[in-house]
Order: structure tokens, then C-alpha cells, then sequence
């Protein structure tokens, strides 16, 4: 039974949060630029199981934006799960420069083993001494918790997430405007709610009817009842 979930983001499909790291900002020598799609299946977790996805773009250079997109997927059967999803972007020391930085991370879980959510979602857009300059960092939770013991995902999802990756690490060559980036990322985290709530693709549901409610950081969930599977999206940008 899916009795409590807890997180730093709150539930927000449409709003813009900013949220900054409490730790210092760390850097590569080098501005990451690619995209990742890992391996969606993991075995039965019986006990706590902590998943992160990590994204830093980092740009210094005059006439330049960097461009990095971190796309993360997980599938899970633990009963205690935490999601620690940092999306860093830092511009500095450059004229008519910028960075883009955006950190998907997607669990695919099984709604009645689950009994505690931890979600950890945030962003830290840095701009120092540049002119004309630009710095966006996005950072997308989307958890979708459905059936007694969700079944790998079908070859059909996994293609289509795929689609979505492809898509999201087009945004590079897109020359669209941060605002821009934004409206089509949240289209794109739209695109992964509706690929894991296929009901053409999903197994009988008869695990027990309760979902929770979200509130903010370290506050008990509310049941109530459903027997659809629970979705959820957590969302932070910041400029």
C-alpha cells in the first residue's frame, strides 16, 4: 500500500519554481553535453533503493551556448524509494554567451509495494560577470505507480521514450529561445506521462485502492481512494 510520499519540489504542472542547491557549485573541467538512456529494468528491491540523475552545463566561452541534457529511466519494485534529480547551468566570465542544462529522471514503479516516495528536484542557474548573456536549468520528476507488480515496460514504451529522448537532445540544434525550451520540454514530460499510462500496454490493476495526496517537503501524504494508477510530475526552472 502506497501510504506516504515526501518531496522537495511541489506538485507543479504549469507553475515555475526556482530552487537553489544548499551545496556549492561543482563543475567539470570540461561542459557535459549528452543525452543518456539507461537500461529501464531493475530486479525486485526489498527494502530502500536511491535513485540519481546528475546534469552540469557550463559555459565560458564568448559567442557560445552549451547545451546539456541528462534523460534518466528506471523501473522498480522497491518499497522505499528516493529520486535526487540536480540540474546545474553556469555562465561566466563571456559576452553573448549562454547555457541550457535539463535533467529528466522517469520511475516506473510498482504502486502496491511502494510505501515511501522521497523526492529531491533542484535546479541552480548561475551568471557571472558576462554580458548578453543566458542561463536556463530545467529539472523533470515523473513517476508513474501502477498494478500489483508493474511489468517490464513492452518494447512499443520503450521505443517511444526513446522518441522522447531524440527529441529532447534535438533542443540543442533548435536555436529556440529559453522561454521556448521550456514550453517544449514540458511538452515533452506531457509525452512521457501519456507513454507510461498507456492503457493498450498496461496489466490488470488490483492492488489495493489508495493513492496519496502530495503536500511540500516532509509532509505525509493523504490517502484516498483510486484504482488508476498514480502519476505524478515534479517540475522546477529556473532562469
Amino acid at each position: 500500500m502506497l501510504s506516504r510520499i515526501k518531496g522537495s519540489a511541489k506538485r507543479a504542472w504549469f507553475g515555475v519554481a526556482a530552487l537553489a542547491l544548499a551545496a556549492p557549485l561543482t563543475m567539470p573541467a570540461a561542459a557535459s553535453a549528452s543525452t543518456t538512456f539507461q537500461n529501464p529494468f531493475n530486479s525486485r528491491y526489498p527494502q530502500a533503493v536511491t535513485y540519481t540523475n546528475s546534469d552540469n552545463a557550463l559555459s565560458l566561452l564568448s559567442g557560445r551556448t552549451d547545451f546539456s541534457a541528462k534523460f534518466q529511466l528506471d523501473q522498480s519494485s522497491a518499497s522505499d524509494i528516493t529520486l535526487d534529480n540536480k540540474v546545474n547551468a553556469f555562465t561566466a566570465l563571456c559576452h553573448d554567451c549562454g547555457t541550457v542544462a535539463i535533467g529528466f529522471q522517469v520511475l516506473y514503479v510498482a504502486k502496491a509495494d511502494l510505501t515511501t516516495l522521497n523526492t529531491n528536484n533542484t535546479v541552480n542557474a548561475t551568471v557571472s560577470s558576462c554580458v548578453r548573456c543566458t542561463n536556463l536549468a530545467e529539472a523533470y520528476i515523473i513517476v508513474v505507480a501502477d498494478g500489483p507488480q508493474s511489468p517490464p515496460l513492452t518494447d512499443a514504451q520503450l521505443q517511444d521514450l526513446k522518441q522522447v529522448q531524440t527529441e529532447l537532445e534535438a533542443l540543442r540544434y533548435s536555436h529556440d529561445s529559453d522561454s521556448e525550451i521550456v514550453t517544449q520540454t514540458t511538452t515533452l514530460a506531457g509525452d512521457v506521462k501519456s507513454i507510461l499510462t498507456d492503457p493498450s500496454t498496461a496489466g490488470p490493476d488490483v492492488s489495493p485502492a489508495v493513492t496519496p495526496a502530495i503536500n511540500g517537503a516532509n509532509s505525509n501524504g493523504t490517502l484516498t481512494g483510486t484504482n488508476q494508477p498514480i502519476v505524478d510530475m515534479f517540475r522546477s526552472v529556473k532562469y
